[in-house]
């Protein structure tokens, strides 16, 4: 039998948490004994792992309303993280985790030298990439996270086209790091988030106020600058025009690097017609309400790394219609469980929703091959063994 492995997985913000639970409880199958450190969830979307497991250990100091203005959060969590991470210096100079398993940096140029130092009393760092930065910084403001690329033990991005990506870009900018770099980065999927819950469609068109049969299209996850909404608002009314009974939804919060915010968006969609704006969180457990109410997913992103919003319209069998950037070619499957457009061509992705939606049988088909795709390719004990044998790599 293989040896205990004990882990520290971070996510300070509680950024990704819908992954962390359900890998650290894969993991405890694995011989693995994990714990989440990370913060409550300031719009408590999630449900939390048993307190043996997760700890909220950031950002304790720090009032909801603080946490949900703008102006004073930035600052005041910049400030607060730096206590933090020397809090975390101290617990684990007294506690001796085999491996720190570190999901996001906030700082990159303080987690450097944290890193460091914890490296020197011996500590292992796995850090996984889910957002790959030179997809969207230039040069100058992304080199603080290839140090921190550089300095973990491993890396562990979501694609292999996310791994030639971080490549190619290394090759370009940063040809000395870039050997060193791949040889330590391994690629393990998202799994696919946990929701148990069920419902059918004509349920969920009547809990959502939508007409019974009329062609939906779902966009659904915080919305931002580069989640491309004003590139489906502009494909809509193309789609609508040809198509008038169709409805759009586009559900989820406006972050603050939206630029003019919620205001904007309803500008852009105020002379649409069947478009239904919900601009606030979608809670957790209302996400597979509009899964199971939609007849495609969009995501017609300018970039991305990953997306959990594809991997859950996969996992409810959501034909998607997605941008061909990113690894969400290693969900959207073109032809099988949806169709890829280039980004940022509003044309092609009203042609692509237009062909689903006026195709039910197509429909159908990719809704089965996507829930096939999701439990054999996108499982969590699959995911948990790869994910130690990384852990295996660092300790050898």
């Amino acid at each position: 039998m293989s040896a205990k492995i004990t882990v520290w997985h971070l996510d300070p913000a509680a950024f990704t948490v819908f992954y962390e639970r359900p890998l650290i409880r894969a993991l405890a199958a694995q011989d693995v004994e994990a714990h989440l450190f990370t913060s409550a969830s300031i719009y408590d979307m999630t449900p939390p792992l048993d307190p043996t497991c997760e700890t909220h250990f950031y950002f304790r100091l720090l009032p909801k309303l603080v946490n949900r203005s703008p102006l004073l959060r930035r600052p005041i969590r910049g400030l607060h993280y730096l206590y933090d991470q020397q809090r975390m210096t101290s617990q684990l100079s007294q506690q001796s985790p085999d491996i720190i398993h570190i999901h996001w940096s906030l700082i990159p140029g303080v987690d450097k030298v944290v890193w460091r130092r914890w490296q020197q009393k011996g500590r292992r760092i796995v850090f996984t990439g889910h957002d790959l930065v030179p997809n969207h910084l230039p040069a100058g403001a992304a080199r603080p996270f290839f140090d921190l690329y550089t300095q973990a033990n491993a890396l562990i991005l979501h694609s292999a086209h996310n791994r030639a990506s971080l490549g190619a870009w290394l090759k370009r900018v940063l040809p000395s790091e870039q050997e060193k770099i791949l040889q330590k980065t391994r690629v393990i999927p998202m799994g696919i988030p946990e929701n148990d819950r069920n419902i059918d469609r004509a349920e969920a068109r009547q809990m959502l106020n939508l007409p019974p049969d009329a062609p939906v299209i779902l966009f659904l996850g915080n919305i931002r600058k580069y989640k491309g909404v004003p590139v489906l608002l502009a494909a809509f009314r193309r789609v609508v025009d040809r198509l008038p009974e169709a409805h759009l939804i586009v559900a989820g919060h406006v972050t603050t690097d939206f630029p003019g915010g919620a205001v904007q968006i309803r500008q852009l969609a105020a002379e649409i017609p069947n478009v239904r704006l919900e601009l606030q969180f979608i809670p957790y457990n209302a996400a597979p309400v509009y899964y199971a109410a939609a007849d495609v997913t969009a995501l017609p992103y300018l970039y991305i790394t990953q997306s959990a919003v594809a991997l859950s319209a996969l996992t409810r069998g959501c034909p998607m219609v997605a941008s061909d950037v990113g690894g969400l070619s290693d969900v959207v499957m073109h032809g099988e469980t949806g169709l890829l457009v280039p980004p940022e061509d509003s044309y092609a992705l009203a042609e692509a929703l237009l062909h689903l939606l006026q195709n039910p049988e197509l429909r159908q088909k990719m809704s089965q091959n996507a829930r096939d795709l999701a439990h054999r390719k996108f499982n969590w004990t699959a995911i948990a063994l790869q994910t130690r044998t990384v852990y295996e790599e660092v300790l050898a």
